[in-house]
């Protein structure tokens, strides 16, 4: 069980386990130790790079630029009048 998270005036071991060692990945587990309890465990899995998904790629949207949207303010406005409107 986890305790509740890093003491940073507590030194800290950290803990490296081969879970797997594959052709194309690989993966260990990293446990963080304070005062001999666990106070942080991370799963990571590292793939081999290689060519493929490129169609996969995420392709920004054209939006506007921050001067021409509206502030929060005229948004609450906005949404206010608009409510008011409906009912």
């Amino acid at each position: 069980m986890c305790n509740s998270g890093f003491l940073s005036a507590v030194p800290t071991i950290f803990k490296v386990f081969q879970v797997h060692d594959g052709k194309d990945i690989a993966t260990r587990r990293i446990e963080a130790i304070q005062e001999g309890k666990l106070a942080f465990l991370l799963l990571a899995a590292f793939l081999k790079e290689a060519n493929g998904f490129e169609h996969q790629e995420a392709v920004m949207p054209t939006v506007p630029s921050l001067d021409m949207l509206l502030s929060i303010e005229d948004v609450m406005e906005k949404s206010s009048l608009e409510y008011h409107l409906s009912r």
